[in-house]
């Protein structure tokens, strides 16, 4: 189940997920450094930090670029016919003005 999730995201989308989870797994260290007073290692953590959801935030906000397919069939659309198949037109006819009155 956890592995067909995967395989739907995208790669930006895993991107995202993974910089979000490392980012809050860093949290924790950032507070304790913070309330223990070492100034030095708790800015480091706390860049790491920010710059981790900031990544997660970019990456998730970036739209992916999926080219959309056209869906097969013969569709009729004030006169003119089309037929797709495989995703691409593969037969145009204009049907308007052939009808005998």
């Amino acid at each position: 189940m956890i592995s067909s999730f995967f395989e739907e995201l995208s790669l930006l989308k895993k991107i995202a997920l993974i910089s979000f989870v490392l980012g809050k797994i860093i949290s924790i260290p950032a507070a304790l450094t913070i309330l223990s007073g070492d100034s030095q290692k708790a800015s480091m953590i706390l860049y790491a930090y920010a710059a981790l959801i900031f990544v997660s935030i970019v990456c998730s906000v970036i739209p992916d670029k999926k080219k959309k397919r056209l869906p097969d069939g013969v569709f009729h659309l004030d006169g003119i016919t089309l037929t797709i198949m495989n995703g691409k037109v593969s037969d145009y006819e204009v049907t308007k003005g052939k009808e005998h009155v």
